[in-house]
């Protein structure tokens, strides 16, 4: 879907513009909240929900920005981009919270 969400926005007749800035928003949001959060004791899953969590206002900007690109997307068309970001970011998480806590346990 993110190939599909890509070509969407690709085509010469759609603006990328509005989704731009909140996707970046979202990214920037949730990278640093796993900073923040990595190194909490909690399991990596219950860390990244709370990560995702703690970027809802920049997920949302995220998610009316999408209805602006897609030509007339239908809710579920939407919610199937989100969750299709939501998993990729989910993952890009999980990695770094193993990450800092192998760093971690190896004392760098």
């Amino acid at each position: 879907m993110l190939i599909e969400l890509l070509l969407i926005a690709a085509q010469p007749q759609n603006n990328v513009e509005p989704v731009v800035a909140p996707m970046v928003d979202w990214v920037v949001c949730y990278t640093s909240a796993t900073d923040r959060f990595a190194s909490q004791p909690e399991s990596a899953d219950t860390v990244a929900t709370a990560v995702l969590g703690a970027c809802e206002a920049e997920e949302s900007r995220l998610k009316d920005a999408i209805y602006l690109i897609v030509p007339r997307p239908t809710t579920a068309e939407v919610e199937a981009h989100m969750a299709m970001l939501r998993d990729n970011a989910r993952r890009h998480i999980l990695g770094v919270i193993f990450q800092t806590r192998t760093a971690r346990s190896r004392g760098n």
